[in-house]
């Protein structure tokens, strides 16, 4: 246990993987805020949200994973998180009061 501690490059990527999981766990939490209180979401919305949320994973996961192969695995994964992370900044920042007239309504 001691070693790990010592090791450079494991100690980096405990990082990564910590700040990308808090990332993604702050991202389920966000989201719910601006449907459910920022945007005056139903819980209807909130399930179609999450819902959305895991459609890609569905829809293009094993066609994406033979494409991802062809390249660098660390570059795959900062580019994935950087973009992850620009996409919600702009969602969050449309979702300011007075930037966008989309509001949430249940059918």
């Amino acid at each position: 246990m001691v070693g790990l501690r010592l090791n450079v490059p494991f100690r980096r990527f405990w990082l990564a993987s910590t700040v990308s999981d808090f990332g993604s766990y702050l991202t389920t939490l966000a989201l719910s805020v601006l449907v459910l209180l920022t945007l005056g979401g139903s819980p209807l919305d909130q399930g179609m949200v999450n819902a959305g949320r895991w459609a890609p994973y569905l829809l293009f996961g094993l066609f994406a994973g033979v494409w991802v192969d062809r390249f660098r695995r660390r570059l795959v994964l900062v580019v994935g998180d950087v973009g992850r992370g620009v996409l919600l900044t702009t969602v969050c920042l449309l979702a300011l009061p007075g930037c966008s007239r989309f509001r949430c309504s249940s059918v």
